[in-house]
């Protein structure tokens, strides 16, 4: 089982030519990457289009920080830190993939 991220690089895909081919926007993908989100049963259907995999084939499990115990990176946002402006279209990504 392999991560988006590790798909992604493995197919030389930037997160921003990945969000363009799936129909979201480049921080969704970052935030699935982090785990802070977990992408719905649509994109995920369409992650294993683009990657050539069946979707069990994708971890998607939440990651948590070793240092601070957060989810997602140590050098990452906190999701609470986006921007309003940012979370509303992450609101509404999400109501696409639903």
């Amino acid at each position: 089982m392999k991560t988006i991220r590790e798909l992604r690089l493995e197919r030389q895909l930037s997160q921003e030519k990945l969000a363009r081919l799936l129909g979201t926007h480049q921080t969704t993908v970052s935030f699935w990457e982090c785990g802070y989100h977990r992408p719905q049963d649509l994109s995920l259907y369409r992650l294993a289009q683009v990657f050539g995999v069946r979707m069990d084939e994708i971890d998607t499990r939440r990651r948590v920080d070793r240092e601070s115990g957060t989810p997602g990176l140590s050098d990452q946002r906190a999701p609470d830190s986006v921007p309003q402006s940012q979370q509303s279209r992450e609101d509404s990504d999400h109501d696409l993939d639903s």
